[in-house]
């Protein structure tokens, strides 16, 4: 049994998918914003969505250039389907949104996917 077990985890740890997200944010009002953000799939219509990546909390001023790394192991399909969700205050009355951000589908690849992107969050719409 533990054999077993070992074995599905080798499996498990040579079989993941490296992400890093190269993310531009952008704000165009003249205030110190923060933002929340944590990257997803879309499980479709059988599966729950799943995370990418933990959720990390960044301060800006006008616009920030970071990244954002995680992995994938053991998923059905072929292909994944990321998108970003951003909690943030960039907007004219400084309330909390929660915005979306679907990203291109990529083939599973058992190496590294890098994903670079930009987004304005200025007065972004809820979803």
């Amino acid at each position: 049994m533990q054999i077993l077990f070992l074995l599905l985890l080798l499996i498990s740890t040579s079989s993941a998918t490296h992400f890093l997200f190269g993310v531009n944010v952008k704000c165009d009002l003249d205030i110190v914003f923060e933002f929340t953000i944590k990257h997803r799939e879309n499980g479709g219509t059988f599966l729950p969505n799943s995370d990418f990546t933990e959720e990390m909390t960044l301060s800006a001023r006008k616009h920030l250039f970071f990244y954002q790394k995680g992995s994938k192991s053991m998923d059905f399909g072929l292909s994944y389907e990321p998108y970003a969700v951003i909690k943030h205050n960039c907007n004219r009355d400084g309330s909390i949104r929660t915005f979306r951000k679907d990203l291109w589908q990529t083939v599973k690849s058992h190496g590294l996917e890098y994903m670079e992107y930009s987004i304005n969050l200025t007065d972004q719409r809820e979803f």
